[in-house]
Formats: C-alpha cells, sequence, structure tokens
C-alpha cells in the first residue's frame, strides 16, 4: 500500500487498518510542490518490481498487490496531486494496481471526472460544498469485486447496491 504523509487522517487510519493482513505500506515522501514525488514513487516500484504480480487469494479471485492512495487537492496546501503522471508511472511498472483517490477538497472547486482521473475509486465529502454532514460518498468502478463484509471505519451507514 503507498500512501504520503499528506493524506487525511482517514486514509492513514484506513491504512494502518490493513496491518492485520499483513500489508506492506510504504510512505512516499512529497516533493517540493507538496505533490508525491514521482521519483520516490518510481525507484520503490522498481525495488519492488517482483513483489508486484498478480497473485489469486483464497476466493480465486485476482487481487493486485499495489493499493495506491492519494489525496487530489491537499486542504492544508491547495496542492493538485498530478494523477496522470502518478497514472503513467503505475502504467509501465505494474500490470495492475488499485488506485483510490480523496476528493473531498476537490469536488465542488474543480473540475473532477470520475473516469477522467483513472482512479479505481474516489471519495469525498459532501459537507465540503454545503451538503450535509456526516456523510461520505463512495464511488466505485464496477470492474472492482468488492465483498460486502469490508469494513469502512471512518464511515457511519453505508449503502450497497
Amino acid at each position: 500500500m503507498v500512501t504520503s504523509q499528506r493524506d487525511h487522517e482517514s486514509l492513514r487510519n484506513a491504512a494502518k487498518s490493513l496491518d492485520v493482513f499483513s500489508t506492506a505500506r510504504v510512505t512516499v515522501p512529497l516533493d517540493q510542490n507538496g505533490c508525491l514525488c514521482t521519483q520516490s514513487l518510481n525507484n520503490w516500484l522498481s525495488s519492488t518490481k517482483q513483489n508486484t504480480s498478480i497473485k489469486t487469494d483464497p476466493t480465486n479471485e485476482t487481487t493486485s498487490n499495489i493499493l495506491l492512495v492519494t489525496t487530489l487537492v491537499c486542504g492544508q496546501t491547495g496542492a493538485i496531486e498530478n494523477l496522470s503522471g502518478i497514472h503513467e508511472i503505475l502504467r509501465k511498472s505494474v500490470s495492475r494496481c488499485t488506485r483510490h483517490v480523496d476528493a473531498t477538497q476537490a469536488v465542488g472547486k474543480i473540475p473532477v471526472s470520475f473516469a477522467a482521473i483513472n482512479a479505481t475509486s474516489l471519495t469525498f465529502a459532501p459537507h465540503k460544498f454545503g451538503g450535509p454532514r456526516g456523510i461520505e460518498c463512495l464511488l466505485v468502478q464496477k470492474t472492482l469485486n468488492m465483498r460486502r463484509s469490508l469494513q469502512f471505519p471512518t464511515f457511519r451507514n453505508s449503502w450497497w447496491y
């Protein structure tokens, strides 16, 4: 799992909760603009290339070894992540990667297209643009096989369709 120190506490806590599954976590440093350092990401992917092939889990579903979690816009600095650059690095380095984007600070302020950012999943909180507090939105690609048993500790209520 790839994260950064800039990510919201809820994302960092979710990453920590995956430790029970022996998930390796790496915190990629930020560059001078406050975005993920793509050179560090590329170096880490190169050093772990032998571990990035698709594996099969006990239920015979294919899963990816890499989960990248990033924030589209940093609430403290306003830095906008270069998602297309990150996607290009991942496309060249790994056969498959699950990409989660926290777009909470972006939605309602800049155009956000779930399809255009090439994310597997995207979250945002409507209270940031005048919506009610206490609810969050999770968009997931139809191709991602999520199990209803997944726990989302930061979400109070989840609706599955």
